[in-house]
């Protein structure tokens, strides 16, 4: 009697628990848009990724959500660095998805950012996350990394 009443408080918590599957493709492109590197992250991964990138090309993001109790929130977020001759330059990737007030079941969007670091050593990192619309729980994948 005991164990039935442990896995249905167990059963509880985790249909309670909902996470969102969160997926980032991402796409890096050279100066007259071949792609260099494609790959995928996703927050089921241990660890993140690193592709290589052009100082004059593009880095591609397409992120994608999904959660059976609905989608509060999807973005993609992170930041960079281009170190020149000393001079280091610092922005930052963040893109807030499409509106999801509605709390859709799933979503997807896409950025692009323009790598601008010729004749510097470019590095950087960003990662797509979803909450849920029923818990707020937030789920990211791990680290995409530029060098």
């Amino acid at each position: 009697m005991v164990k039935v009443a442990m896995m249905i408080l167990g059963v509880a918590f985790l249909t309670a628990c909902s996470i969102p599957k969160v997926r980032l493709v991402v796409e890096t492109r050279d100066p007259q848009n071949s792609v260099i590197e494609r790959g995928e992250i996703s927050n089921a991964d241990t660890s993140g990724r690193e592709f290589r990138i052009n100082s004059g090309g593009s880095i591609v993001f397409n992120a994608s959500a999904d959660d059976s109790d609905g989608l509060a929130a999807l973005d993609v977020l992170g930041g960079f660095s281009c170190n020149r001759s000393g001079t280091v330059q610092q922005g930052v990737f963040n893109s807030p998805g499409p509106n999801l007030s509605a709390h859709p079941t799933s979503a997807n969007m896409q950025a692009t950012y323009q790598v601008q670091c010729v004749g510097g050593t470019y590095t950087g990192s960003a990662q797509a996350c979803a909450t849920s619309a029923k818990n707020a729980s937030r789920s990211c994948t791990p680290n995409a990394t530029f060098k």
